[in-house]
């Protein structure tokens, strides 16, 4: 499915690339086109590492059991990037493709959007991958085609209006596609911009997506989102960003649980203040909260989850940014997933010509609110409390005049007060192409 509606669109793509129209041609600026190739090879590596408990633990104690899998993949990148009608109208043809000894993937990306100044624009997005991960054990084939379109005009000359419209089709198989249903979504969106050079910013939007399942009619079900970003300048240097997203979404048919029928909202507010050039402070605030139609203590459970954040950053030539963090979870009908985390967050990241490095550790303490008290009988918790230790680390360097390197990993230690739950995860992947 996937490969023909490739080819198809690539097709159509091409034909359209090759004939812009007449009008565009009457433009006298000449215009330009680029190929890129990219050739190289990546390493993927990832471990869990945990405390598994035996189902008699009389004669028997608890052991450290490790998961590691790694896999080498030949990847390729190829690009066709241009104008048409004399700069009128910009494309992009890109397809990527990934052959490892796990996972194999294929994604090409088809996007074109027209380019004069002051007046309405159009923009369109296709892509389409195809995936087939045997990676932990898995034997799953995946399929999916998804996009967008939409049009901005302009209402002014710092306010626009966009209408748009997406899609997203999936298709799965194999022994572990059980748990992944095919799909067919579609639907649009609506909203309104306000870009000032000096002044308050503001996006507004509303969305709609019906979703259909065709192996499992019960899923199918509307989505309505929304959306609202304010930026204000205050006096003293002072930015304030407030952000909130939303989806409300309503079954079809009647369903058996709630999956499908909620309320989830995500908010912001976040204030960042520079009184001189290379030093910034930022305080941050962000909250989660998920609500069911009918909430059950198993799986579909109601939850609040809020995060805060203090950090100060200074620039140069290194740049480094330090601070406190914290995170609360609650919910109402499970108590016991309920946890307090307190954590010191660092941040140093190195950006120049041809590099740009970035290290993130972090340490902290959760506290669970219920945690196990050792009595399989009476325990009503799930969780241990623990002290953590983690970081991620990403790194793209140039290796010369055409190759480049990229890395990225991440680890993470776990020390409960109930040792079994100890746990550790590593992470880390390396790519390096050659640009021709």
């Amino acid at each position: 499915m996937t490969g023909s509606l490739t080819i198809l669109l690539g097709v159509v793509w091409i034909a359209a690339v090759a004939s812009p129209p007449a009008a565009f041609a009457q433009s006298a600026r000449a215009d330009t086109s680029r190929f890129r190739l990219e050739i190289g090879a990546s390493t993927d590596l990832s471990n869990e590492i945990f405390y598994e408990d035996e189902v008699d633990t009389t004669f028997l104690k608890t052991h450290l059991v490790s998961s590691p899998e790694a896999q080498i993949s030949g990847v390729s990148r190829i690009a066709l990037l241009g104008t048409r009608g004399a700069r009128a109208f910009g494309y992009r043809i890109q397809n990527d493709v990934s052959l490892g000894t796990l996972v194999q993937s294929d994604v090409l990306e088809l996007h074109g959007e027209t380019l004069p100044a002051g007046s309405t624009r159009y923009d369109v997005l296709s892509r389409t991958m195809y995936r087939h991960d045997q990676s932990f054990d898995r034997d799953l084939t995946e399929g999916r085609a998804d996009g967008y379109g939409r049009v901005r005009q302009p209402l002014g000359d710092v306010t626009r209006a966009e209408l748009g419209g997406r899609w997203d089709f999936g298709r799965s198989g194999g022994p572990s596609a059980t748990l992944i249903p095919d799909r067919n979504a579609g639907g649009g969106w609506i909203a309104l911009e306000r870009l000032p050079l000096v002044g308050t910013e503001l996006r507004a939007g509303y969305g709609l997506m019906a979703r259909a399942y065709p192996d499992s009619v019960v899923r199918d079900h509307y989505e309505h989102s929304w959306e609202l970003h304010v930026r204000q300048d205050l006096p003293g240097l002072v930015i304030l960003d407030l952000e909130s997203v939303g989806q409300r979404r309503t079954p079809i048919y009647t369903a058996p649980n709630s999956r499908d029928a909620y309320v989830s909202t995500e908010s912001s507010a976040e204030l960042r203040w520079r009184p001189v050039e290379r030093l910034e402070a930022r305080a941050r605030f962000d909250g989660e909260w998920l609500r069911y139609d009918h909430p059950d203590t198993l799986i579909y459970f109601d939850y609040d989850l809020m995060r805060a954040s203090v950090t100060l950053r200074y620039e140069w030539p290194v740049a480094v940014e330090v601070g406190p963090r914290f995170q609360w979870l609650r919910s109402p009908l499970e108590p016991a997933e309920g946890y307090d985390e307190t954590a010191g967050a660092f941040e140093f990241e190195w950006l120049g010509l041809g590099h740009w490095w970035s290290f993130n550790p972090a340490f902290g303490w959760r506290n669970y609110a219920l945690g196990p008290n050792g009595d399989p009988f009476t325990d009503v918790g799930l969780h241990s409390s623990y002290w953590f230790l983690e970081g991620s680390a990403f790194a793209e360097q140039s290796l010369g005049r055409a190759v480049r390197l990229r890395l990225a990993g991440s680890a993470r230690d776990e020390h409960h007060q109930d040792p079994s739950q100890n746990a550790r995860s590593l992470y880390f992947s390396l790519d390096i192409r050659r640009l021709f």
